[in-house]
């Protein structure tokens, strides 16, 4: 079962990794993504930053099937960045409960997909400035270097035409909130 787990794991990075390639070559190939899926596998391939830190996780749909015309890879690029981002918050939080949620749901004709945490929350100042490529609020201690949030930003409003709203309050959590 453990040999099985590990194979599955290995095959979701390679995966991955193929779809980061293909970010990086700036191919804009679209095609039909299944978006709970593509979400399932960000949160386990990313399972160490909330098991370990017991943050508890959950997937929230509006049970309608949502397949979008895509690049799975900007995709990808966008909704990991994001979901770490939250993890990441309630790690600095001295609330007990720590917890993420991933909303997706379908309104006015549009997709939308909503991470929320419980974390540190962002002040109004920072808030403008989050976007900005090359700024960040974290320490460099892994090797942060302020491009994540500016680059899910622009290529999720880019690629897709889409929005990036972030709407917080400090000491009570960050909802980030991308329209496709």
């Amino acid at each position: 079962p453990q040999l099985l787990q590990i194979k599955k794991t290995s095959l979701r990075l390679e995966s991955m990794m193929d779809t980061i390639r293909k970010q990086i070559r700036f191919d804009q190939n679209k095609t039909n993504v299944d978006l709970l899926q593509e979400i399932r596998d960000i949160i386990y391939i990313t399972r160490y930053l909330h098991i370990k830190n017991n943050v508890e996780v959950e997937l929230v749909s509006d049970n309608k099937t949502h397949f979008i015309n895509t690049n799975k890879a900007i995709l990808n690029h966008v909704v990991h960045n994001l979901f770490s981002n939250a993890c990441e918050a309630c790690l600095l939080t001295a609330k007990e409960q720590k917890k993420v949620s991933v909303f997706v749901g379908y309104q006015n004709g549009l997709t939308y997909i909503s991470v929320v945490d419980n974390g540190i929350g962002i002040s109004d100042i920072l808030k403008e400035k989050i976007f900005e490529p090359f700024y960040s609020s974290k320490t460099n201690q892994n090797g942060n270097c302020g491009i994540g949030l500016a680059s899910a930003k622009h290529s999720g409003e880019k690629h897709r035409s889409g929005k990036l709203f972030c709407e917080s309050q400090e000491n009570i959590g960050t909802t980030m909130t991308i329209i496709i």
